[in-house]
């Protein structure tokens, strides 16, 4: 018994030594984990300080940008204003602008009304012009196919008075009682002076000419023969000459002794049958005659007056 109690006693301070040495190790193992616990804080203290001054450097980096960015604004608004400026000048550019092109355009407007107004205008007197020439032309050939006629017609009247000169060359070159005798009965009850004239044996004078005896006669007759339907246009030009040149005297002294046989009267009072140029109007040339215009009517017979030719 004494030695189980003394190995009991033993025992106890065996487990008060381990109770002992178990409370410093729970000791030591409280202040390593302090320990432990405090550089695990230290770490995350030392991480946050370099997370922190990462986000200082940061904030810097920002705060510069944010100062670029505000030089970058004061320039853009300073060139916002600027083109508002602009802006506003161009504005007042394009309104003046606009006020002369809206002036120019009217003005333009108006001309281009006149112009259409002119040529309105030029085109009805264009075709008012054109309907008068047309009317001219209508005219001129009415008038062209008239002097046809009328030269036709004077052909046929330079027949008839070739044909009565023709007629009358015979009678110079007879004897008084010949000439007396061969006088026909219509020309003697028209011209009684030539009956007596030759009765009395005093026949017209035949002064001697350049070209022989009755050159105002033959001559003209011989040289100023027609063809049929030969118009008086289509004669020579010294016949047209000779046509035109005043009669001889021998047949000027028939005229003066018979003024009625051939309407010689209208040859002697009018001296502008001789002077009038060719192409004009004569005495008694009127549009109704058959010589207007042609300045070409030499001999016209009286109506009323019988003729040897």
């Amino acid at each position: 018994r004494r030695e189980a109690a003394s190995a009991l006693e033993a025992e106890a301070g065996r487990c008060a030594v381990e109770a002992q040495r178990r409370e410093a190790l729970e000791r030591e193992a409280a202040e390593l984990r302090a320990l432990v616990a405090d550089d695990q804080s230290l770490r995350a203290l030392d991480d946050f300080s370099l997370k922190f001054e990462m986000q200082r450097n940061e904030i810097a980096t920002l705060r510069n940008c944010l100062e670029v960015k505000s030089q970058e604004q004061a320039a853009t608004n300073k060139a916002l204003q600027q083109c508002q400026q602009d802006f506003l000048k161009a504005k007042e550019r394009w309104s003046r602008t606009s006020e002369v092109l809206g002036r120019e355009r009217d003005e333009a407007r108006r001309e281009l009304r006149l112009l259409r107004e002119s040529g309105a205008a030029l085109q009805h007197t264009a075709e008012a012009a054109l309907a008068t020439c047309s009317a001219l032309c209508a005219e001129a050939a009415l008038r062209g196919q008239g002097d046809k006629q009328r030269d036709q017609q004077q052909a046929e009247l330079q027949a008839v008075a070739e044909g009565l000169l023709a007629a009358l060359v015979p009678l110079g070159a007879l004897p008084p009682i010949v000439a007396a005798a061969a006088v026909p009965p219509d020309t003697a009850a028209g011209c009684p002076d030539l009956v007596d004239e030759a009765a009395a044996g005093a026949l017209w004078p035949q002064p001697p000419l350049p070209g022989g005896p009755c050159r105002g006669a033959a001559g003209l007759a011989a040289t100023t023969a027609l063809a049929p339907g030969e118009g008086l246009v289509d004669l020579p030009q010294d016949a047209m000459q000779r046509s035109a040149a005043p009669m001889s005297p021998t047949f000027g002294g028939f005229r003066a002794a018979c003024p009625t046989a051939i309407g010689a009267e209208h040859f002697l009072a009018s001296p502008d049958v001789h002077d009038a140029p060719a192409g004009g109007e004569q005495l008694g040339d009127t549009p109704a005659s058959p010589s207007f215009g042609s300045g070409g009517a030499l001999v016209r017979l009286d109506e009323d007056t019988p003729s040897v030719g």
